[in-house]
């Protein structure tokens, strides 16, 4: 959440990203929490990868 509170300052996408990342999955008919990370698949993905690999990429630049 440090790492999008630097690229993202708009509070209501960052309290959208943080409530997906808490809302847990369902697994064969059954809810699991999440205690770390995003789904596999999960529309939060994308999001997420893209802004830690411009990170990856500026130090790489």
């Amino acid at each position: 959440m440090d790492r999008l509170r630097a690229r993202i300052s708009d509070k209501r996408v960052l309290a959208l990203v943080k409530a997906f990342l808490k809302a847990g999955v369902m697994n064969h008919g059954m809810f699991e929490d999440t205690g770390t990370g995003t789904p596999q698949g999960g529309i939060l993905s994308p999001l997420l990868a893209n802004i830690a690999l411009t990170a990856l990429d500026e130090h790489f630049h």
